[in-house]
């Protein structure tokens, strides 16, 4: 505990106290296969890893982020301007084309610079799911059926 108050004190920015008790508290409660298991999801949420989530772990990380339902992507499906109006992340695509300009939109986590990019069958994670971001916070899940 002693140990654990300095790396606090040292870096609270890392806030090692609330993960050691996130992980006891979920090993304590599921195991420590499923603690290691929620760990590894926040780990890569935010990162281009999250295309290696197998598909259960990606929707129960997902599990509250927003979702749209689009048609299935055949070879290409919408640009990433029209997606992001799709996903009700921006209200134009006026919006979009100054999001993807700027920076602030992803695909699968990657960044995106060119808002006339389609998406098609390689984004799709676990053949029916993308994950799109706009800046650090706001996502929608699409799922292509």
């Amino acid at each position: 505990i002693a140990a654990l108050d300095r790396e606090v004190a040292d870096h609270p920015e890392r806030r090692e106290a609330q993960r050691v008790l996130a992980r006891e508290v979920v090993s304590y409660v599921h195991g420590p296969e499923e603690a290691a298991r929620a760990e590894r999801a926040a780990d890569v949420l935010f990162t281009e890893e999250v295309a290696g989530l197998d598909e259960a772990t990606l929707l129960e990380v997902l599990a509250d982020a927003p979702s749209r339902e689009l048609p299935r992507i055949q070879d290409r499906g919408p640009t990433v301007a029209q997606a992001l109006v799709d996903a009700g992340l921006v209200a134009s695509l006026t919006t979009a084309r100054k999001t993807v300009q700027q920076g602030g939109a992803y695909v699968n986590n990657r960044r995106v610079d060119d808002e006339s990019i389609q998406l098609g069958s390689a984004d799709l994670l676990h053949d029916r799911y993308v994950l799109l971001r706009r800046g650090k916070r706001d996502q929608c899940l699409l799922i292509f059926t």
